[in-house]
């Protein structure tokens, strides 16, 4: 899927911050939460400018990774410069404490870790759950990494539930809280503003409802749900805004409706695209006019198992990535893929694989006219000191790379390896 918007900050001013004071990360020891969840009328709620949150920007992305013990970090990819950095501007750093902007404290034995995305100019970390010490939360800093501060906490009780969508002012997202008298859960639509944290109760889901938010179109959010029917499971997208009744919405605002055995679906980008597995043709219907556009791929795409059924992938411009999967004795299964072309219906096999079980690379953004991929990862051991004790680390490392669009599409390897963390 495409996964990039624009944000307005520029390449080279970001990385001048990044290689050129570090704050440490905000302790957290009180278990009140700092904020309670009040109500607000739905018919209050009108959508501008809603964006889904992601961790990438058109300029680089930013990660979180495992590189030292019982730490994480927080990295950013420059695709200008083909480097990627840790969030810090020491150059004396060594990235192993609280005193640098890219560590994160995390705690190995209750695996509570934080979710990364961007909304606007605001970098999020996001802990969806509880651990031992620490209850759910949301975390903010700049883009540089400075001025980290917790936005919003949450009782021990409650699970933030992505995907997370943003405008101007307020994160948006589901809450779930669970109930032990009487034993039973709700599940509710909720806005927290970035500016002070104060977080509001937009809509309160039927228990019987299997949905989430898939993504935005226009100024309405896109509701995706799941039921069974006649022993069969089947799925619905369809349109939504706060002040309307949800499941009413999911009749009177649909946008496509399918069986999962026979069809796959999404909706990016203001279409709609279906892959239907009995004739082995994907389709792309534009939301706006209704015009559709088919790609036969019958000639090129192979037979498929149950549970092995192709999916669609990343989009860019006017093609699609379908990825088909066959069973392998050695790998478990095999990935093959095949690039649908809307333009002039052609599906193209693409032959480009890194070295981990002869996996296809993996497409991580758009870049102008090139493509962000991971082509390979890459073995690390590095040795530190830490409380007076001298450890050795080993690492695992994705290698990023870019690609011209017309390279990929043509199969040729022609990397820009991106310089990795140390290099």
């Amino acid at each position: 899927m495409k996964k990039v918007f624009s944000l307005n900050i520029v390449s080279v001013i970001i990385t001048a911050i990044l290689l050129t004071s570090c704050a440490s990360d905000p302790s957290i020891s009180n278990l009140v939460p700092s904020n309670s969840c009040s109500e607000i009328s739905s018919e209050n709620i009108v959508f501008q400018d809603i964006k889904m949150c992601t961790n990438q920007s058109n300029v680089g992305f930013y990660s979180i990774k495992s590189l030292f013990p019982n730490s994480l970090n927080i990295t950013y990819i420059d695709y200008a410069t083909q480097q990627e950095l840790f969030l810090c501007n020491r150059p004396e750093c060594l990235h192993n404490d609280d005193t640098c902007k890219s560590y994160i404290q995390f705690d190995s034995s209750t695996g509570v870790q934080p979710s990364l995305y961007l909304a606007g100019d605001t970098v999020l970390l996001i802990y969806s759950g509880a651990g031992e010490a620490s209850l759910p939360r949301i975390e903010a800093m700049e883009l540089d990494g400075s001025s980290r501060h917790i936005v919003a906490e949450f009782k021990a009780s409650q699970t933030l539930v992505p995907p997370y969508l943003f405008d101007a002012e307020f994160l948006y997202f589901s809450l779930i809280t669970q109930h032990e008298q009487p034993l039973s859960q709700t599940n509710e639509f909720i806005r927290v503003s970035l500016k002070d944290g104060s977080a509001e109760s937009i809509y309160t889901f039927s228990q019987n409802i299997n949905s989430l938010i898939a993504g935005t179109y226009e100024n309405s959010l896109v509701a995706d749900m799941v039921y069974d029917q006649n022993d069969r499971t089947y799925r619905k997208f369809f349109t939504w805004q706060p002040g309307e009744d949800f499941e009413q919405a999911s009749e009177t605002n649909m946008i496509y409706e399918y069986c999962l055995a026979e069809q796959g679906a999404m909706v990016e980008n203001g279409y709609l695209y279906i892959l239907d597995f009995g004739t082995k043709a994907v389709t792309r219907k534009s939301l706006a006019t209704g015009e559709e556009t088919t790609v036969d791929c019958s000639a090129m795409m192979p037979d498929f198992e149950k549970d092995m059924e192709p999916r669609m992938d990343f989009t860019f411009e006017d093609y699609v990535l379908i990825n088909t999967y066959q069973p392998h004795e050695q790998y478990g299964f095999v990935v093959e893929q095949f690039l649908a072309d809307f333009r002039n219906g052609e599906l193209t096999p693409i032959h480009l694989e890194n070295l981990y079980q002869h996996r296809p690379i993996y497409i991580v953004s758009e870049y102008e006219d090139e493509l962000c991929v991971i082509c390979d990862y890459k073995t690390h051991t590095d040795t530190f000191e830490q409380d007076g004790q001298t450890y050795t680390s080993e690492y695992v490392t994705e290698q990023y790379a870019t690609l011209k669009k017309s390279d990929y599409i043509a199969s040729r390897p022609s990397y820009q390896l991106i310089s990795s963390l140390g290099e």
